[in-house]
């Protein structure tokens, strides 16, 4: 996963992640000694690696999100700014078309 995280989609790191989770649960369920026999053989620094770079791929995707949100939020607020029923009744909108 750490190699394709530059290009990854958000449903390839879901997956990962969900993997990720189900690893580190039966890694909890494993009795002290298994869980150090496992975790021997497993290179500590490469995971550290891949871990920041995949975080750096999910920062990716809130940062996109973030924007999507707010953009949305904006579309909407525009749409509302012209809603009738928010005017008040009493006053005169005039909108000249350019």
């Amino acid at each position: 996963m750490a190699e394709e995280a530059e290009n990854a989609t958000v449903e390839q790191v879901d997956r990962y992640m969900e993997r990720r989770r189900q690893l580190f649960d039966v890694m909890e369920r494993m009795d002290p000694a298994e869980r150090l026999a496992l975790l021997a053989g497993f290179p500590g620094q490469s995971f550290q690696q891949w871990e920041s770079v995949i975080e750096q791929a999910m920062a990716r995707f809130k940062e996109e999100a973030q924007d999507k949100l707010l953009r949305f939020r904006r579309a909407k607020q525009q749409r509302t700014g012209y809603d009738v029923s928010a005017m008040d009744t009493n006053s005169f909108f005039f909108d000249r078309k350019k």
